[in-house]
């Protein structure tokens, strides 16, 4: 008979088996010629839920050069800044919360409304 101990473990070997990861990668290229603020940005706020990877190219040449690019779990993103770019992952990811570029009223919750007297 298994002990709970070892049911516990059981199971979460199955689920460690059964994550799901979403995936980004960044072109080495884009991030040279681009900078490397959106994959920064995205260690910073994501990097427990996003599996960032820098690979050799991403199969976007003609964004490659001019625009911020990232594939989202085989999905290519295409960005005109890097803040946009990290937005977009963001909110794909269904992470939408840790954008910290959003208004702090929105992102603390912060109600305003005065009850009239």
């Amino acid at each position: 008979m298994c002990s709970a101990k070892a049911k516990l473990e059981h199971v979460n070997e199955i689920v460690r088996r059964l994550m799901v990861y979403m995936e980004v990668l960044f072109c080495r290229e884009n991030l040279a010629t681009m900078g490397r603020y959106a994959l920064e940005q995205l260690t910073k706020k994501a990097s427990s839920q996003l599996r960032l990877q820098e690979v050799k190219c991403i199969v976007a040449c003609s964004d490659c050069a001019t625009k911020h690019i990232a594939r989202f779990n085989g999905k290519l993103v295409v960005a005109a800044t890097a803040d946009e770019l990290v937005a977009t992952i963001l909110r794909l990811a269904g992470l939408s919360e840790l954008d910290s570029s959003r208004p702090a009223d929105i992102e603390s919750g912060t109600c305003h409304y005065e009850k009239g007297n």
